[in-house]
């Protein structure tokens, strides 16, 4: 069994209602919020794994976690997690610094586009505490033992456009290869993700200047051994897309675009 290089997490609930921005589609606007909270607690500066350098190392990656994957699941944002990479030691000097940021905050202003605005308050969860079932580590580490399938909750955006977007083989394993993950074997393309809950690929704001937007797309992959995530892949990953569910059971063949043609039952078996 392979093993993520992110093992710890910590987890926030939001009080009060942000209006039509507390949406999944608009996630990269609360994970860079939350970068920079948490950033603005270190005024002699930030560790290199909270603010991202050097680039060639892995660092923590910030999450707007959603409500996807039941019946009744809207993608309204739960909660915010930022995940430490391995290399952060518990209880080194570096883990006691994020630990000592992350109490700190209360609230996050966040902008999001066309003048949406969202102040918020917020509230760090506790390992003792109970909070939503998004927020526990297990819902995106998977089993003790790992599983092989994995299913993106928020589509991968590519830092190029694909030669053969039907083709993603290449691309997709390397940058698994970099996350310190196996050998993928399968790669399936998909515009709608068969998590109940999750908008089209297309559909999300990803904050991009350029002329030509980036080629996003949700993703279902298949590694040559079971991982125990969390697994997130691509050029946004460290701001909470690309970010996938375990799959613990078959999806059925029947699964083309749409998950609308499975029943609720089905689609939430797959994902417990």
């Amino acid at each position: 069994m392979a093993q993520s290089p992110w093992l710890r997490s910590y987890s926030w609930v939001i009080d009060g209602d942000p209006g039509i921005l507390g949406h999944m589609l608009f996630s990269v606007y609360w994970t860079q919020t939350l970068r920079k909270a948490i950033m603005a607690q270190f005024p002699e500066g930030a560790p290199g794994v909270i603010c991202g350098h050097p680039k060639d190392v892995r660092h923590a990656t910030y999450w707007a976690v959603p409500d996807v994957g039941h019946r009744y699941a809207d993608g309204h944002i739960l909660g915010l997690q930022l995940w430490i990479p391995d290399h952060i030691l518990p209880f080194s000097a570096d883990d006691t610094v994020i630990a000592a940021a992350c109490n700190q905050l209360t609230h996050l202003d966040v902008p999001g586009p066309n003048g949406l605005f969202a102040r918020v308050a917020i509230r760090q969860l506790t390992p003792t505490q109970n909070g939503p079932r998004g927020l526990l580590a297990r819902t995106w580490q998977g089993p003790q033992h790992g599983t092989v399938r994995w299913v993106s909750t928020t589509p991968v955006v590519f830092d190029r456009y694909p030669d053969d977007p039907r083709n993603l083989n290449s691309y997709v394993q390397q940058t698994a290869q970099w996350a310190g993950l196996p050998t993928v074997r399968q790669v399936r393309t998909l515009p709608n993700s068969p998590l109940p809950g999750v908008p089209n690929a297309r559909t999300f704001h990803l904050r991009s200047n350029r002329v030509r937007q980036p080629f996003v797309t949700h993703l279902e992959i298949e590694f040559s051994e079971p991982v125990r995530g969390p697994v997130l892949l691509g050029k946004l990953r460290y701001f909470g897309l690309g970010i996938f569910r375990p799959v613990l059971h078959a999806i059925p063949e029947t699964f083309e675009e749409s998950p609308s043609n499975l029943t609720e039952r089905t689609m939430e078996d797959a994902y417990e």
